[in-house]
């Protein structure tokens, strides 16, 4: 028995719509900075440790590349290390840090799981950075490429930061010296 059109068109768009709703979603990950100590603020003369996060949505990953702007003037790059999520993946992992000492306001990352995937949530990287000069410094993800097994890229989206480096001066019981100068 032949099919009204009025009803095949609704059987069509009700197909479709399971089928929209059945397929993954291709929403943008989210990548965020995760400073110690959490104020992002560190004085003289600590480092500050900085962890790049990725949600619980990230699935199948195998490796990214990640370029990170800073203030040069402020911010000192010291180490670079896979993390916590990519550590304690079931395979090792090849972890290139390009231009080490550059200082020249871009850090540029590749990282790539050898021979398994991991899924989120968890810390990807660990970034070290020391203080060179008083002042505010954003963090940000200026390029970010994070592929699945197949070379896939997965989308993410990464917030920016502020961090704050100070020296304040200390404040020192005054010497006899300038005791005696005053009186």
């Amino acid at each position: 028995m032949p099919c009204h059109p009025a009803v095949l068109r609704v059987c069509l768009v009700i197909a479709l719509a399971a089928v929209l709703l059945a397929a993954p979603s291709a929403r943008a990950q989210s990548l965020e900075f995760v400073p110690q100590p959490p104020s992002g603020q560190f004085f003289c003369p600590e480092t500050l440790s900085v962890e790049l996060t990725i949600d619980a949505a990230v699935v199948d990953l195998r490796g990214y590349s990640l370029v990170l702007s800073y203030d040069p003037v402020i911010l000192n790059p010291v180490s670079v290390s896979p993390g916590s999520l990519v550590d304690g993946a079931a395979c090792g992992n090849l972890l290139q840090w390009l231009d080490p000492g550059n200082n020249d306001g871009s850090l540029e990352v590749d990282l790539a799981l050898l021979g398994c995937s991991t899924n989120g949530p968890g810390s990807v990287l660990t970034i070290v950075f020391e203080g060179i000069g008083e002042g505010n410094s954003g963090l940000d993800c200026v390029q970010t490429i994070f592929r699945d097994s197949l070379n896939a890229e997965i989308p993410v989206n990464c917030a920016p930061i502020v961090v704050t480096y100070s020296c304040p001066v200390p404040n020192l019981p005054p010497s006899w010296g300038s005791l005696k100068a005053v009186y």
